[in-house]
C-alpha cells in the first residue's frame, strides 16, 4: 500500500466485484484508523509539553501585531500554492498529504469574526479559483454566498471549441449544476454570475487541435460575456488581465486596448497539459 495515498484502489480491482469492494473499504478504514492513532498521539505529546513548560498558559495577542504583519500570516496561510479546485478531491486522489490546490490552513478564519472579517479578504481576493465545468462556477457562487461573491478577483476556466459538426446541449433545458464546458454554457453562467469584482481571468481551450493549430478562435457570445464580467469591478484603477491559452494570436483584438491580454501559443507541451487539464 502506497503511504503517501492509503485510499488509492488497487488497478486490478473490478469496480462491480462486491468481495474486492468491501475489501478496499476495510482498508480504507484501516487507514483512517491509523491517521486518528496518529493524530492523537501527536496531540497529546503537544498537550504534554503545553503542561511542562506553561508556554500557552496566555494567549498570543495576535490582534496585537500590526496590521501589515497579519496580512503576512494570512497570506502564509490562506494562499494556495496552484489554483485553487473549489470542492471535495476526488477519491482517488486522497493522500496524507496536504493538496497543492487548497489553502494550507484555511481553518485560521473560523478563530473569531474579526481574524475572519480580515482574513477572508485573502482567502477569496488573492487565490485564483479554476473550474473544468459552468456547472462548478454554479456550485461555487452557491457556497460561498452572496456576501463574498464580490471578494473574487481571478478565475481560471476550460472550455471546448465548437465546430459545425458539434452537437452542443442547451443550457435552458439543463439545470445550471449539470452545465457543462461549451462557451455557451460558459457565457451564459458568466451573465448570471454575481461575481461583481473579477478583473483576471484565464481560458483554456480543451481541444485547440479541431481547427488546427493558432486558428482557434473566441466566438462572439463568449466574448461579449467576457468583457461584461471584467467590466463590473468599478474601480478602473485595477488592471484587467486575460490570458488566453491555445487561441490565434489575432484575438488579441478583440478585447479593450487598456485590458493586457496574453496569447499562450500551442507548443510542444500542450499536448501534454491538455490530458492533466482534461482527465485530471
Amino acid at each position: 500500500m502506497n503511504a503517501s495515498r492509503p485510499w488509492e484502489f488497487s488497478p486490478r480491482t473490478d469496480v462491480y466485484d462486491k468481495d474486492d469492494l468491501h475489501r478496499e473499504l476495510n482498508r480504507m478504514r484501516r487507514a483512517l484508523c491509523a491517521v486518528t492513532r496518529s493524530y492523537n498521539q501527536t496531540k497529546k505529546e503537544l498537550e504534554d509539553i503545553k503542561e511542562a513548560t506553561g508556554f500557552y498558559d496566555k494567549p498570543f495577542p495576535f490582534l496585537e501585531l500590526p496590521r501589515e504583519v497579519r496580512d503576512q500570516i494570512y497570506e502564509y496561510a490562506l494562499i494556495s500554492r496552484l489554483d485553487i479546485i473549489p470542492g471535495p478531491r476526488p477519491i482517488e486522489h486522497l493522500g496524507l498529504h496536504p493538496s497543492d490546490s487548497k489553502p494550507p490552513t484555511p481553518g485560521l478564519c473560523l478563530v473569531n469574526r474579526k481574524i475572519y472579517s480580515e482574513a477572508i479578504e485573502i482567502l477569496y481576493g488573492r487565490n485564483k479559483f479554476s473550474f473544468k465545468t459552468a456547472g462548478e462556477l454554479v456550485k461555487f457562487e452557491e457556497e460561498i454566498g452572496s456576501a463574498h461573491r464580490k471578494l473574487v478577483r481571478s478565475l481560471d476556466i476550460s472550455t471546448l471549441l465548437v465546430t459545425a459538426n458539434s452537437s452542443v446541449p442547451n443550457p435552458d433545458l439543463a439545470i445550471p449544476h449539470d452545465w457543462s464546458y461549451f462557451p455557451t454554457h460558459w457565457s451564459k453562467i458568466m451573465r448570471r454570475s454575481g461575481l461583481t469584482g473579477v478583473v483576471e481571468m484565464t481560458i483554456t481551450v480543451l481541444n485547440p487541435h479541431s481547427s488546427g493549430k493558432g486558428l482557434v478562435t473566441v466566438g462572439p457570445v463568449l466574448q461579449e460575456a467576457i468583457k461584461e464580467l471584467l467590466g463590473r469591478e468599478p474601480n478602473g484603477d485595477l488592471k484587467r488581465r486575460l490570458v488566453l491559452r491555445w487561441v490565434s494570436e489575432s484575438e488579441k483584438d478583440k478585447f479593450p486596448s487598456d485590458w493586457e491580454v496574453l496569447i499562450e501559443p500551442w507548443d510542444n507541451e500542450t499536448e501534454e497539459v491538455l490530458c492533466s487539464i482534461f482527465f485530471d
